[in-house]
């Protein structure tokens, strides 16, 4: 059961499989911290595993049934129907009909989101300072965050793109950067040489693949900054910079401040809260 049921967005853990079909008057979120599932739906089967999540419609007949001997860890975040009303009437009404009559609602998460949102929530659940509006708010960024990446995958995946450039864009959100260079890594995404990449990039995009991976990389270089403890020059190793001055002076010239004092300033700020 949830721990605020007045609340507009809750989130509670659980390590056992509900194999009985029913549905609920809200919106369910649940994601896979370990284990592995088969999430059984109106009548579809889906095996979801670690980092994975699906988003569970009002209505929706449903049941979850432990799929391997591992034990299971589930997140499962629950939201009511206004909230998610809300949600979708910010973002405009064909985003609502697009999420509510979608084939399927799965999403990935990459490593460092997952292991932030892990994170955050068993210190929702482990810290007394909090007060209840502190918690609903935090509650509220983690379920919008996993809601945003939904959405970013449902784009992603509709006839707006050509499928090689939808899978390209969903294998950059979802996949750690490697020590390869970024032109080596795009192309082996795709069935195209370079030079032509470049070119149908830019003319989807409306930016330079340069811009658009160096933006990914800068996201994920703050995601490890604030919510990792690895060392600098591991941080810029694990986005593909050979050398930490050169990952500092990109940091600096797309942030204004090194990755160093970037971290110090968001740890001051959350020990003042």
């Amino acid at each position: 059961s949830s721990p605020w049921p007045e609340a507009d967005v809750s989130f509670h853990y659980t390590n056992m499989d509900y194999p009985f079909l029913h549905t609920h008057q809200y919106w369910e979120f649940p994601f896979i911290v370990k284990g592995c599932i088969d999430n059984h739906i109106n009548g579809k089967s889906t095996i979801l595993r670690k980092n994975q999540a699906y988003l569970v419609q009002p209505d929706d007949n449903h049941a979850v049934i432990s799929a391997s001997s591992e034990p299971i860890i589930i997140l499962n975040f629950m939201a009511k129907i206004e909230y998610i009303d809300n949600l979708f009437h910010s973002y405009g009404i064909d985003i609502a009909t697009q999420i509510k009559n979608a084939p399927s609602l799965f999403v990935e998460i990459d490593d460092v989101l997952a292991n932030r949102i892990v994170s955050e929530t068993l210190q929702i659940q482990s810290t007394p300072l909090l007060t209840m509006d502190e918690k609903v708010i935090r509650c509220k960024i983690l379920f919008n965050e996993l809601f945003i990446r939904l959405l970013q995958q449902q784009i992603l995946s509709s006839i707006k793109y050509p499928e090689w450039l939808a899978n390209l864009l969903v294998k950059l959100a979802t996949t750690p950067d490697s020590n390869e260079t970024i032109k080596q890594r795009i192309a082996n995404y795709t069935p195209y040489s370079y030079p032509r990449l470049a070119v149908l990039f830019k003319e989807h995009m409306g930016c330079t693949i340069w811009e658009y991976t160096n933006t990914k990389r800068m996201e994920r270089a703050t995601d490890f900054l604030k919510h990792t403890n690895l060392k600098i020059v591991e941080i810029a190793n694990q986005l593909g910079y050979e050398e930490i001055s050169t990952f500092n002076h990109a940091f600096k010239r797309f942030y204004g401040t090194t990755p160093t004092q970037y971290r110090k300033q968001y740890h001051d700020i959350i020990s003042k809260r």
